[in-house]
C-alpha cells in the first residue's frame, strides 16, 4: 500500500483486507507523513520512503522481497503517487495500469491532446503556468503549452 491518506475512508479497507492479507505500507516523501498512526493495528510492517519516487520505492520493494516478503500487488489511492506506484508494479511484474496513461490523466493538456488525437472533439483551451500567460492567451485558443 502506498500512503494511506485519511482514516475516514481508508480504515474500513485496512480493517477488511488485513483479516486475510498482510499489508505493508510505504509512506513518506514531500507533503506526506512518514509516521504511521491509525494504520498500525492493520500492518505487517511499514517502510519510510519517498513515495513520489518510483526508483526509491522499487529499491525498497526489492529489499522486502530479498528479506522474504511476498509482494502480490500494489495499491495506491494517492493521485500524486499513481505514476510512481504503477511504475513499480510494472517493474515487479504485477498487474497495473499503464504509468503513461496515469500521467496523461493527471496532465490535463496531455489528456486533451490524447483525446484530440483519437478524434474526440475538445473545447478551446490553453495550458498555462502563470496568470500572465492566461491573460495574454488569445480568446478561443487551443494551443497547448506548459
Amino acid at each position: 500500500m502506498v500512503n494511506s491518506l485519511g482514516w475516514t475512508y481508508r480504515e474500513p479497507f485496512f480493517r477488511s483486507v488485513s483479516r486475510n492479507y498482510r499489508i505493508w505500507l510505504f509512506l513518506g516523501g514531500p507533503g506526506r507523513t512518514a509516521v504511521p498512526g491509525w494504520e498500525l493495528p492493520y500492518l505487517a510492517g511499514h517502510t519510510v520512503v519517498d513515495t513520489g519516487s518510483a526508483g526509491m520505492m522499487l529499491a525498497a520493494a526489492r529489499r522486502l522481497i530479498a528479506d522474504g516478503e511476498t509482494v502480490a500487488g500494489i495499491l495506491c489511492y494517492d493521485e500524486a503517487r499513481l505514476v510512481a506506484s504503477a511504475t513499480v508494479a510494472r517493474a515487479l511484474g504485477l498487474p497495473t495500469s499503464d504509468p503513461e496513461a496515469f500521467a496523461r490523466c493527471r496532465d490535463k493538456a496531455a489528456t486533451r491532446a490524447a483525446l484530440a488525437e483519437a478524434g474526440v472533439p475538445q473545447t478551446a483551451c490553453v495550458a498555462v503556468g502563470f496568470l500572465a500567460e492566461a491573460e495574454a492567451a488569445p480568446r478561443g485558443s487551443t494551443r497547448n503549452s506548459s
